[in-house]
């Protein structure tokens, strides 16, 4: 009997003990699966094509991205009295990036991270992982353009370069 019980004992020490798999952003309580995405991409800078959305200053994306992009992080963003961090603009990344996770809805482990986002003229922002997009390519809006030196006469691409910021992600999960 004493033999099972310092088995037992043993056996919960070590689950104490063993390094927690998901962490929690202080700010919103989102889950951050970072067992779930390569170290590198935490370190590793990834080069990327980012593309505008639109190129209209008077164009609308980020709500949109916020409120009904497939990660869904601001389900009530026009009526929400918690809003995004004014300092991280939303992006849009690839479908097949997603992919490599799980399913491409609010559930994938990518969805709600914040990366450290570096433009040509090395500039870097932070944005949040909001929509997926079946074209290669990291899409911003017009503001986070014009952010990297862009404008309305600008080419229709540039090249930008990432790392994920490692237990930062915001918005909510249903």
């Amino acid at each position: 009997m004493k033999l099972h019980a310092s088995l037992h004992s043993a056996s919960l020490l070590s689950l104490a003990l063993q390094p927690a798999t998901a962490t929690a952003s202080p700010s919103t309580g989102h889950l951050a699966r970072r067992d779930d995405i390569p170290n590198s991409y935490y370190h590793d800078k990834q080069n990327a094509k980012g593309m505008p959305y639109n190129l209209c200053d008077s164009c609308s994306c980020g709500g949109d991205w916020w409120q009904g992009g497939s990660c869904a992080l601001y389900p009530d963003y026009y009526s929400s009295p918690n809003p995004p961090p004014a300092d991280v603009y939303p992006v849009v990344v690839p479908t097949s990036l997603m992919e490599q996770f799980g399913s491409v809805n609010s559930n994938n482990p990518l969805c709600g991270h914040v990366m450290h986002l570096t433009g040509p003229n090395n500039v870097t922002v932070k944005a949040a992982i909001s929509d997926t997009d079946t074209l290669d390519g990291i899409f911003m809006c017009y503001d986070l353009w014009n952010v990297f030196g862009y404008d309305l006469n600008s080419p229709s691409s540039m090249n930008v370069t990432w790392t994920l910021i490692s237990n930062y992600t915001i918005g909510q999960k249903d």
